[in-house]
């Protein structure tokens, strides 16, 4: 079996975001829960797609990484697919 892999760089920065966050969308989050758990990822270092050093991420309320939690809420509960929302 083969294995799935970027062809480029365009493609790897969505797979390296989906696999540090991409545990938030299958947990059950209460009010504040997402707040919590992105303020827990921006304090741990992460390596980005063809990087050398490693980086923290800042925490923001609407924002991580450049992504939504607007859609980050909503695929948590089902609502959306990861690519129908820009």
């Amino acid at each position: 079996m083969s294995t799935l892999a970027p062809q480029d760089h365009a493609e790897a920065i969505p797979l390296f975001r989906s696999e540090i966050v991409g545990a938030l969308t299958r947990r059950e989050l209460d009010r504040g829960d997402l707040a919590q758990a992105l303020t827990e990822l921006s304090q741990q270092r992460f390596r980005p797609p063809l990087a050398k050093p490693t980086k923290t991420y800042c925490c923001r309320a609407s924002s991580w990484m450049g992504l939504r939690s607007d859609w980050l809420m909503a695929t948590t509960r089902g609502v959306v697919s990861p690519g129908s929302v820009e």
